[in-house]
């Protein structure tokens, strides 16, 4: 069962949402002190991970990105890949 979460490929527009998702599980899960301005990638989905063989999906819930996941090549041999969650809470995610 998922609950209604539904995971597909990420779509042009969606980069403000996914970066504020990402950071806000960054800054808040974590205790990272780190802006998007940090994070070039996250403005440009496409061009980063959609070269070669990789790809970003995002899973959403009720319409709202819930999750994310990203895998793609780095410039030197290898793969790598990341995923990012909010947790379910009282009221909604965070």
């Amino acid at each position: 069962m998922n609950d209604g979460i539904a995971v597909r490929p990420a779509k042009a527009g969606e980069e403000a949402a996914i970066g504020a998702l990402i950071n806000a599980i960054q800054r808040q899960e974590f205790g990272i002190s780190i802006t998007l301005e940090d994070q070039p990638d996250l403005a440009d989905i496409a061009g980063f991970y959609r070269q070669g063989a990789g790809d970003f999906w995002v899973a959403t819930h009720g319409g709202r990105i819930v999750g994310t996941i990203a895998a793609g090549r780095k410039e030197s041999p290898g793969t790598f890949s990341t995923s990012s969650w909010a947790m379910p809470r009282p009221g909604g995610y965070c």
